[in-house]
């Protein structure tokens, strides 16, 4: 999902499918604290965000990014980007886009960096991927 800078928004107003773990997975773009603000939102309702999603059940993964053969990018898991995050846990999973396999990994960002990832949302879009833990 990406509504440019409604994301908060549209997942607030899901508060219901979420406690009730409706849905299993949902994957958003999520960043920039001006943005938010054109929404009337802050970086404490993104922290809210995350502990609603914690409190129901889902963990918190931050995907990394694709990035072409051709193509230098900084993705958020490197250290280069923040060393802190690049520290934390990498996961991948595999899966099928457009008939091929791929393998996507992400970033568990655990309860007691919140603060700190959301302070990194502030600057830059992540793509999160909020999963039910089974």
């Amino acid at each position: 999902m990406d509504v440019e800078g409604f994301e908060l928004d549209v997942l607030y107003s899901a508060e219901r499918l979420i406690r009730t773990n409706a849905v299993s997975n949902v994957i958003v773009e999520i960043g920039g604290r001006d943005r938010w603000g054109r929404a009337g939102r802050s970086s404490a309702d993104a922290i809210r965000l995350l502990e609603l999603f914690r409190e129901s059940g889902f963990e918190c993964r931050a995907l990394r990014m694709w990035q072409a053969p051709c193509t230098k990018v900084i993705t958020p898991g490197h250290a280069n980007f923040d060393a802190a995050l690049a520290s934390w846990p990498v996961r991948s999973v595999r899966s099928k886009v457009a008939n091929k396999d791929a393998t996507f990994q992400y970033t568990i960002i655990a309860p007691g960096n919140f603060g700190h990832f959301v302070k990194l949302l502030e600057q830059v879009d992540f793509n999160i991927w909020f999963a039910l833990k089974r």
